[in-house]
């Protein structure tokens, strides 16, 4: 399990609805798959893309 940093709009195009950012700070997100227990915190603008 890897996560790689991916603009912002990468992500949705290639994620939804699977994966959903939630907003835990001014500068950083979490994300969180919606079928697997993995978490990433990143920083914005930037997403984490996640291997499994």
């Amino acid at each position: 399990k890897t996560c790689v940093p991916v603009p912002l709009i990468t992500f949705h195009l290639q994620f939804p609805p699977y994966f959903q950012a939630s907003k835990i700070s001014p500068s950083s997100s979490i994300l969180h798959s919606s079928t697997h227990s993995t978490q990433c915190t990143v920083l914005i603008p930037w997403i984490c893309k996640i291997h499994i």
